[in-house]
């Protein structure tokens, strides 16, 4: 590890700073986000980050994620990266990205300003007619399949037509994808539904979200602030992880490798 890469502890100290700016801007502007993933797993059994996670995910409704896209302020230090305003970016959703830093990644094209960010997902209608909706959410899950070859530089595939696929999907371009996968995801977006969908992370037909859990917000401990989570956040987590309070085998407990450098200099001693 070079001198300049964060480590875990420092990771962890610029994503609260980012969530602490998050929930100020979205309390101050009536806006509903929603701590997801193992972001509200670590809320819920650790009070805080999974001690060895090293992302940030939120979910906001469709209408809350482009308000509050449009209010974050590059003055801040922060900054959104959306395919709508930055030409290098290939995600079909945004990020919050902290501008003191920058993230490396070898095997992945080149983003302009990437820095250590917070995963911004938004919640859109699915339909609830069975039909409609395994079509929509296979589609989703296709178009998400294709963003995510796409974005890959090399093929590591020793299969030669898995490796001839990865070349068409440059061809096309992640941010073709991205963009197709953001116009369908929105299709159901006027219709009355009690579910929704996690476009940015389709991979089954099988994976939609009951609309009441997101009603409103509850208020959840972590690292010392009060962070927002879905008013029935025990029923989103049973449903998408089971046991959620259950430690996982050490063997898999395993961080998402983020390479992550300051942008400036000087680094802040480990926060944990």
């Amino acid at each position: 590890m070079g001198e300049d890469t964060l480590t875990l502890g420092q990771i962890h100290g610029h994503e609260l700073r980012m969530l602490e700016y998050l929930d100020h801007i979205c309390r101050e502007n009536n806006i509903e986000y929603y701590l997801c993933g193992g972001t509200l797993i670590g809320a819920v059994r650790h009070k805080g980050f999974i001690p060895w996670d090293d992302d940030v995910d939120v979910y906001l409704k469709r209408s809350d994620y482009e308000r509050l896209i449009q209010l974050i302020n590059p003055k801040s230090g922060y900054r959104a990266l959306s395919i709508d305003n930055d030409q290098s970016y290939y995600y079909s959703y945004a990020k919050l990205v902290d501008t003191s830093t920058k993230v490396l990644e070898s095997n992945k094209f080149k983003i302009n300003g990437y820095g250590l960010f917070v995963d911004l997902f938004p919640l859109d209608v699915c339909p609830s007619g069975s039909t409609r909706r395994k079509v929509f959410l296979w589609h989703e899950a296709f178009l998400r399949k294709c963003v995510m070859t796409s974005i890959q530089k090399y093929s590591l595939h020793r299969n030669i037509i898995k490796r001839l696929v990865v070349r068409i999907t440059h061809l096309i371009g992640a941010r073709r994808f991205s963009k197709r996968l953001d116009k369908v995801a929105r299709k159901h977006n006027n219709e009355t539904s009690t579910l929704l969908a996690d476009a940015s992370g389709a991979l089954s037909v099988d994976y939609f979200l009951q609309a009441k859990w997101f009603n409103t917000t509850a208020d959840l401990s972590f690292e010392g602030l009060k962070l927002k989570a879905p008013i029935d956040y025990a029923a989103y987590l049973s449903y998408s992880y089971g046991d959620y309070m259950k430690l996982p085998p050490k063997d898999e407990r395993v961080d998402h490798k983020l390479t992550v450098i300051s942008a400036e200099k000087g680094i802040p001693k480990d926060e944990n």
